[in-house]
């Protein structure tokens, strides 16, 4: 009596993974991915903290707002001009593709100036999130650009923004 080969397919082989014990689930999969870009991102901001906290000054070689709008697509140079009466609150609810503000833009296509621009102008946080719940620091990972990534943790972070989170904590314990 000769064997009959197995057949080759996707069902059998997840079969025979699971018979041998190797069998991952794809929830599990994607779990581990994403706990392993958790984990790059711990390294990278406890590199950045060895780096030093010091916030970038105004430069003459910094972009000027008519060269960060020539940088920009279409649809976020009406930003620009809506940012410019009334600051970046004027823009909350009416960023363009699915809320992607002109931070997450940059970030995404690896913009260093243009994200150390808008961070520095607009005193911008890149922890804020877009309309999919991803903020800037997510889009240049996602991209690869992790020198960017990296200063948009560090360097191109407002001092003065966790000096005003801990103040309105203090007062709203002042209150309570």
């Amino acid at each position: 009596m000769t064997k009959v080969p197995t057949p080759d397919t996707e069902a059998q082989r997840k079969y025979q993974a699971i018979k041998a014990g190797t069998f991952q689930a794809e929830k599990k999969r994607k779990m581990q991915e994403k706990l392993a870009v958790a984990q790059d991102l711990q390294k990278d901001i406890a590199e950045c903290s060895e780096i030093g906290d010091q916030p970038l000054k105004k430069t003459a070689d910094m972009l000027t707002v008519y060269e960060a709008e020539a940088q920009v697509p279409a649809e976020y140079k009406k930003c620009f001009k809506m940012m410019a009466n009334g600051g970046w609150s004027a823009m909350a609810g009416r960023w363009p593709c699915q809320g992607q503000t002109v931070l997450h833009w940059a970030a995404r296509n690896g913009k260093d100036e243009l994200c150390r621009f808008i961070m520095e102008e607009y005193h911008v946080d890149a922890h804020e999130e877009d309309g999919s719940g991803h903020s800037a620091i997510y889009h240049a990972k996602l991209k690869r650009h992790r020198r960017l990534a990296k200063k948009l943790i560090s360097k191109f972070r407002d001092e003065n923004a966790r000096e005003r989170k801990k103040k309105m904590t203090d007062e709203s314990v002042e209150r309570a």
